[in-house]
């Protein structure tokens, strides 16, 4: 099996379900205990709290997201991947941003050969005004 390939997948499947506006499907691809690490924001820990943080951000905005992996690294049962994002967000009212930035996500392999996202970090390239 390509778990580079897989775990590409993943990454995609992750933009997708946020561009649907989908907290189904983004947690379908975490694992159990998951951690996030948002711009500006603290740490979000655990399943119901990175849910919580999905569920806060996509009830608000409509978002168009792109993924783009750059370097995919695979070593055992722990894959991680280097990339860049593009997103819009729109609110109800029409008001809303465009975003880039870079990430980092760690993925861990399951007993059954899947990949789960496990960490996931990202850094907005928009300085902060002030």
């Amino acid at each position: 099996m390509n778990h580079r390939a897989t775990i590409s997948a993943g990454v995609q499947a992750l933009a997708e379900a946020f561009s649907n506006g989908d907290v189904r499907q983004v947690m379908s691809l975490f694992t159990r205990e998951p951690v996030t690490l948002p711009p500006h924001e603290p740490p979000r820990h655990g399943h119901a709290d990175v849910k919580a943080w999905h569920e806060t951000i996509l009830g608000h905005f409509e978002t168009d997201t792109r993924i783009t992996p750059l370097e995919i690294k695979v070593s055992g049962d722990i894959g991680y991947v280097r990339g860049a994002y593009a997103m819009e967000m729109t609110a109800p009212d029409g008001s809303g941003g465009a975003d880039t930035g870079k990430m980092l996500m760690i993925w861990e392999r399951n007993p059954d050969d899947s990949w789960s996202l496990s960490r996931n970090i990202w850094n907005s390239d928009t300085p902060i005004a002030g």
